[in-house]
């Protein structure tokens, strides 16, 4: 840096663009003490903003990969990898749950979320069943329904686990 420039003194979203983790501590630190005038108020909104948007997106993608493993699960002809998706749909739910307890109100925004979640879940399972049983794709593309087969309440009960095609 040339010794003769002067030091420009930093803006208060400077500190955000650099380093959130301290522009985040500073932030609460003006708020604990009251000093309004010194927050930076356009980050932070968006900031705040873009957590919930945050929290919504990570109930999604947890919803996604619950129906997807339930899909495979009740449509999956393989019964090798059963074991597997048993384990990520309880695992997908404890965390999806730990989500909803710090955040209770997204739990209401469950039912629409699930159609996009569906959307993507449908997706993801057919891009598996056509990858590891290429030669089934034709029967998968026809036995999937094209909207959720599941409830609510069976997509988060955590006792409920489908039953696969030979037996159901």
């Amino acid at each position: 840096m040339n010794e003769h420039m002067p030091i420009m003194p930093r803006t208060r979203g400077d500190l955000h663009d650099t380093d959130l983790s301290i522009w985040s501590a500073e932030q609460a630190r003006l708020l604990s003490q009251r000093r309004f005038e010194d927050l930076d108020i356009a980050n932070l909104i968006d900031e705040l903003e873009t957590m919930g948007a945050s929290e919504r997106n990570e109930v999604s993608n947890r919803l996604a990969t619950i129906l997807e493993h339930l899909l495979k699960l009740r449509y999956g002809l393989q019964r090798n990898p059963e074991r597997g998706w048993f384990e990520t749909v309880q695992t997908q739910r404890d965390d999806l749950e730990s989500v909803l307890r710090i955040s209770p109100s997204l739990r209401s925004r469950i039912p629409e979320l699930v159609n996009s979640a569906y959307a993507a879940a449908f997706k993801r399972a057919m891009r598996s069943f056509e990858r590891y049983e290429p030669g089934m794709a034709a029967y998968y593309r026809d036995v999937l329904p094209d909207s959720c087969p599941f409830t609510i309440e069976q997509i988060l009960n955590e006792n409920h686990l489908p039953e696969g095609p030979e037996e159901g």
